[in-house]
Parts: structure tokens; sequence; C-alpha cells
């Protein structure tokens, strides 16, 4: 498959949340919601970076000293929140492991850098993602995480739902993912949604693979906005674009599973030179 730049087509409307994954995953989204209310949250955290390093378990680096997230386990309901131009210290070391629920980026936030592609992994719970906020104020601005992503499920039998939104309404502010994804371990599949109403240069260009989910990962891009796909995938459940544009920037973007574009949205090619796919994916249009 031979992917030259292709024109966009019309785009149906979407709720960004509500139509996430469908009405089976929005059930299963429920019912965590009500699972996540029993979880003690332990401590949610606003990074200041008034440390001596950009140490994230340095409590320098947080208002009051609250350091968000633990560091062993799947699950945390902390929140790590970037809302301000505390950016001195960078990148954001992630110097042990780290689970936490949302990362934000909103209000008056700089342009972070969390972790490095080389370094220790951050762990994203159950139902978390790594959000740009429709209130991030500035513009410019690129939020990028290179930290490895693991992608927690709810239990070792059970499937792990995740996000990488962008909501800001400037295309200038953009997220970036560079840092390899892979899920944690479940028996069941894990799921990456891309989403957000953001129209700007939002790009994961780090490996997503299946990890250690024995039914593989899946990756859904939902919302108005734009994502690219530009790593070296090796993910195996197949992409499904359900709403906006999803530009396919690489020869091993879609991993090894089935290419589905539902009805009126759009895929495109922004690499400057045409890709063609090595992986050989199955394909399903219209659904």
């Amino acid at each position: 498959m031979n992917i030259a730049r292709t024109p966009y087509l019309k785009q149906a409307s979407s709720s960004l949340r509500a139509r996430v994954f469908g009405p089976a995953l929005v059930l299963a989204l429920v019912s965590f919601a009500f699972l996540a209310c029993d979880v003690a949250q332990a401590a949610s955290g606003t990074w200041t970076g008034g440390g001596s390093d950009g140490e994230w378990t340095n409590a320098g680096n947080w208002a009051g000293g609250t350091i968000p997230g633990v560091s062993s386990g799947v699950y945390s309901t902390d929140q790590a929140t970037f809302n301000n131009t505390g950016t001195a210290n960078l990148p954001v070391v992630i110097n042990s492991g780290r689970v936490i629920y949302n990362v934000n980026f909103m209000g008056s936030a700089g342009s972070f850098t969390i972790g490095t592609t080389g370094g220790n992994a951050l762990s994203l719970s159950h139902g978390a993602g790594i959000i740009i906020d429709v209130g991030l104020a500035g513009t410019g601005l690129t939020q990028t995480v290179n930290a490895p992503l693991t992608l927690q499920p709810v239990s070792a039998t059970g499937i792990g739902v995740h996000g990488l939104a962008n909501n800001s309404a400037s295309a200038t502010n953009t997220l970036v993912v560079g840092g390899a994804i892979s899920s944690g371990t479940t028996s069941t599949t894990a799921l990456l949604n891309l989403y957000g109403s953001n129209a700007g240069a939002n790009n994961v260009s780090g490996s997503i693979s299946d990890g250690a989910a024995a039914g593989g990962l899946k990756v859904f891009k939902d919302g108005t906005g734009t994502w690219t796909l530009s790593g070296a995938n090796s993910f195996t459940r197949g992409v499904q674009i359900k709403a906006g544009t999803l530009n396919i920037n690489s020869a091993q973007a879609l991993g090894t599973g089935t290419l589905a574009v539902d009805y009126a949205q759009s895929f495109d090619n922004t690499s400057g030179s045409p890709v063609t796919l090595t992986t050989n994916n199955a394909q399903t249009w219209g659904g």
C-alpha cells in the first residue's frame, strides 16, 4: 500500500470521550469509574520546577512538596499537573519507577519534556492519559514525552484503556510522544486512543508494541483533530480511524493488524515523501 499525500475527507462530528471505543468499552470505562471511587488518592501534584534538579521525586519540584504517583504497583489515582513556566530543570527525570493517572498540561504551562527515551518508564493507570487541556494559554508550545510509557490494565485479566489527547485551540500547541509505548501484563487486550480537537502536528514517533498484552494492542483515532504515527510499530490488533485525520508517516506505522477507516474519516501522509507500508495490513472501509 503506497500512501502519497491524500485529500482530506469530510469529517463527522465526534464527542471526545463518550464514543471513544464504542458501547462495550464505554461500559467498561463506566464500571472502572465506579471502581476508581473506592481507591484512595495518595497525592496529586503540581510541578513548579523549584528543586535543585529535574528529578520527579524531588519534593522541591512540586507545589507543597507533594510528589504525585506511586513507585510500585499498577494503579494510582494521582494526577501530575504542569500549569506554569517552571521549565528551568528539564527534562523532568523519571528517576525511579512511577505509576500515575493523568499527566495534564494546562493554564500557563511552558514547553515541557518528560523523561528520556532510554530512561525509566512512566506507567499510566487504566483509564488514564496524557492530556493537553483546552485551557492551555500559550501558543507555539510543544509538550514532549520521551519517557517509555507502560499502559497498565485494570487487572492481569482485564483490559487497559488509555489516551493521548490534545484539546488546545491553537494548532501550534502540540503533543509529541517519543518514548516507546507498550502494555503491562494482561491476558486480554490493551487499547490506546489518540483523540482531541487539535489540528496540529501531534505525533507518536516512539515504537508501539503489544508489550505484555496477550490479546495485543489496538490503536483508535477519535476526535476531530489530527495525529501522526511515525514509529516502527509492531502492535498486532490494528488501527481504527473513528474520527478526524490520522497521518501514516512510516512503513510500519500501522503495526501488523487491520486498518479500519470509518465512514467519512481520513488518513494522510505528511512525511514529505511517499510511504510504502511493509506490513501488508488488511483494510476495511466505511464501517
